[in-house]
């Protein structure tokens, strides 16, 4: 009986406080990752992309 509730009780400390902060920063890194990636080929494959270019010719 004391093993199940200190099962229990385990498991709802680690879903409350550990899993959100593992989620978070999993979150973080696939944010950084697919921004750092778009930004790199925004800004790395100017002679392939007109869309580049347009926005070159658009805005200056």
């Amino acid at each position: 009986m004391f093993f199940l509730f200190f099962f229990f009780f385990f498991n709802f400390f680690l879903c409350l406080f550990f899993l959100p902060f593992l989620y978070l920063f999993f979150f973080y890194l696939f944010v950084f990752f697919y921004f750092f990636i778009s930004f790199f080929f925004f800004f790395h494959n100017n002679d392939s992309s007109p869309s580049y270019k347009k926005y070159l010719l658009v805005y200056n």
